[in-house]
This record gives structure tokens, sequence and C-alpha cells, in this order.
């Protein structure tokens, strides 16, 4: 009896062992497999995602996502062969730190999107292309080191860091992507030929903007970064004069966007247009004169100005796009314009309060100036007159 009993023992021992190898198996190998490219990857116990093998990370195709949750992932390592990084292939990842091999010359979009615990990327050698998004919304990169042979940055591949200082490879000929950075200071290298609009938004920080001389597309003037075939005004800092020469024609969408301590502008009357968002939430602003041949305002181009009292349109202006004066309060806000004029359409459409300027009186801030400076000359005159009467009676009394 005995020896059955050992007997039924063993073989529940073996069927237990038996069953449970293929349990391990499985937890093992749910840390290891293979992409549809044939790429390899492993994550260890130390928590180090590592991708291997010649060729792409295939877009949105992420089978290590189920570790991002508790830190799960705390290092990627790509190794030599990987050609680019998949659409999506780490967003949301835990980790922080990444490792790009010089094999690398593509990194697409949303690549890195939103990995939070991300302080700092080395972009290699070999990647040509920066793709969307790639590294938007990481909160904690400071530090970006870009290496010669980058040709493109695409719009918004470092927004939504902590970036104060960026230096731009010579290089590069696109460049998009830096939006809302506390970045200080930008110089713009000879080779760059493309810039997109906005490319500066939300970096309200920003003090210099410089542009090599030797660029045949740009240029900077009194900190304003302008493509010079065209007249548009790309970028600006606070502190940012507008060149009355009649190089600037146009204010680029997303320019002074959100650049709240700005309490004054002078448009010079060169200026044809005001782009998309170019003064949204630019709550310092309280009085604004727009320049005598202005003709389009384009959609939110002030929305938000919390503290806007005062805006006088000229009879130029042809359309005001949807939400382009458009304040936390319309009850604080005048439009000053002509009887007759788009301006005094848009205000009463929007319920906003319309002043008319008497007919023939100054409509852009060098002809209110002049109005002004006379008056006070005049002011001045008179007062020096009745002065001079005063001595004269005085001295005729003595």
């Amino acid at each position: 009896m005995l020896h059955v009993r050992k007997m039924i023992f063993a073989v529940l021992t073996v069927l237990v062992v038996a069953l449970a190898l293929p349990l391990s198996a499985n937890a093992a190998s749910a840390r290891s497999g293979h992409l549809s490219s044939g790429l390899e990857w492993s994550l260890d116990t130390n928590g180090v995602l590592t991708v291997k093998g010649n060729g792409k990370i295939p877009d949105d195709e992420r089978p290590w996502a189920e570790f991002y949750e508790n830190d799960g992932i705390k290092s990627i390592v790509i190794e030599s062969g990987v050609t680019e990084i998949g659409k999506g292939a780490f967003a949301g990842c835990s980790a922080k730190t990444v490792s790009l091999p010089d094999t690398v010359t593509r990194l697409n979009e949303e690549c890195f999107a939103k990995c939070f615990e991300l302080e700092s990327i080395t972009v290699p050698k070999g990647v040509k292309v920066i793709e969307r998004a790639a590294f938007g919304k990481c909160y904690g990169i400071k530090e970006v080191i870009l290496n010669e042979g980058l040709e493109e940055i695409a719009g918004g591949a470092f927004q939504f860091n902590k970036i104060e200082k960026i230096v731009i490879p010579q290089s590069v000929k696109s460049l998009g992507g830096l939006q809302y950075n506390p970045i200080k200071e930008i110089h713009i290298p000879k080779g760059v030929t493309e810039i997109e609009q906005g490319v500066l938004s939300g970096c309200v920080q920003l003090e210099s903007i410089t542009v090599d001389a030797e660029n045949p597309s740009f240029k900077a003037v009194g900190n304003c970064l302008i493509e010079t075939e065209t007249g548009l005004l790309l970028a600006a800092c606070d502190n940012s004069v507008i060149p009355s020469d009649g190089s600037v024609r146009a204010i680029g969408e997303y320019v002074f966007n959100e650049h709240a301590d700005l309490q004054h502008i002078d448009l010079p009357d060169s200026i044809e247009t005001i782009g998309q968002c170019a003064f949204r939430y630019c709550n310092g602003l309280k009085n604004v004169v727009l320049p005598k041949r202005l003709k389009t305002i384009g959609t939110a181009a002030f929305y938000g100005c919390k503290s806007l009292r005062d805006i006088t349109v000229p009879k130029s202006v042809t359309f005001i796009d949807e939400h382009g004066i458009f304040p936390f309060d319309k009850n604080l806000l005048t439009v000053h314009g002509y009887s007759g004029s788009y301006a005094e359409v848009f205000a009463k459409e929007n319920g906003i309060t319309f002043a008319a300027l008497p007919e023939g009186s100054p409509d852009t801030g060098e002809k209110a100036l002049s109005v002004t400076a006379s008056a006070v000359l005049l002011g001045l005159s008179l007062a020096v007159l009745a002065m001079l009467g005063a001595l004269k009676m005085t001295a005729k009394r003595g």
C-alpha cells in the first residue's frame, strides 16, 4: 500500500512539473519576441528594453506597451542595424533614458511622444528626419543634442519640452517643432530654406533671434525672424521691434501667441495680413491701432486678450475671420472704425461696441502720434503766448 502511495505521489509530481513548464515558458516569452519586420525585442529584469536586428520598427507596433505601468521599462536601447523608429513605437513609455545608434535615419511621428520621464536626448548623426511630434509633450526633456547630418525637424517635434538652449546644425534645411519651450535664444544657420509658421509659438521667454548673414531665405531685424522674399514675420520676442522699412508685409500665425507680458506693439503700415492666433492671449495688450493697409485679420488673431479695451480698424480691412477679434468680455471692448466699414459690420454682428471715427481722422498709430504731437505743440505755444502776455501786463503796471 505504501509502495502504491509513493508511485501516485511521484506521478502527481511529474504532472505538476510538466504543467508548470509551459507556464514558465509563456511568462518568459511575454518579455521578448519578434516584430513583424523581423526585429527582436527583449525586456530584462532591470527594466532595460532592447531592440536589435536589421530594419525598421514598424508603425504603431509596440508589444512592450503592457510593461509601461509601474515603471516597468526604465531604459531603451536600440542596437546598431535598426534603421527607423516607427510611428508611436514608444509613445507613453516610462523610460528615463534612450540610446539610439547611428544606423537610425528617421524618427517617425510621435515615436517617443509623452515619454514624461525623459530628461535628455541625443539624436545620432545618421538621422536625417525628425517627424512631427516625435518628442512632443516629453515635459521633462531639458537637453537636446542634434548632430550634423540632420536635415528636417518637423512641426511639433520638440513641442512642450523644457529646452532652454538648442543648437540647430548647419545641415538643417527645414525647421519646425520648437513650440512651448523656455528657449531664450535661437540662431538660424545659413542652410535653412524652410521654416514652419508658429515655429516658436508659446516660447515666451525668447530674448534673441539671429540668422546667419549668408542665409538667402531669412533674416533677423530687431529680434524679428522674417522670410525675406514674402515679408512674412515668422517669430518674435516681447522686445522685438518690427521694422518700418516695408520689409514686413504680414504677421505670421502664432507669432506672439500667449505673450502675456507684451503690453504694446507698433504695427507698420506695410502690413496687410495678420495671421491666425498671431496675438492670441496677449493679456497685456490694452490698445491696438491696426495699420492703414491691413486687409485681413485671421482666425483668433486677437482671441482672449483679456485686457484689450480699444482696437482701431482701418477702412482697408475687408475680412475678419471667425473670432478674429474676440476678447473674454465683449462688453469691455470698443472697436473704432468708420461708419459703413467692414469693422462696423463685424462689431455689430458680434455684439461688440462700435465707435465711429470722424471722416478724415487718422486711423494709424503714426498719424495719431503726429496729431497728438501737434496738439501738444499747439498747447505749449498757447501757454507761452499767455505767459508773454502776462509779463507785458506786469511790465506796464510797473
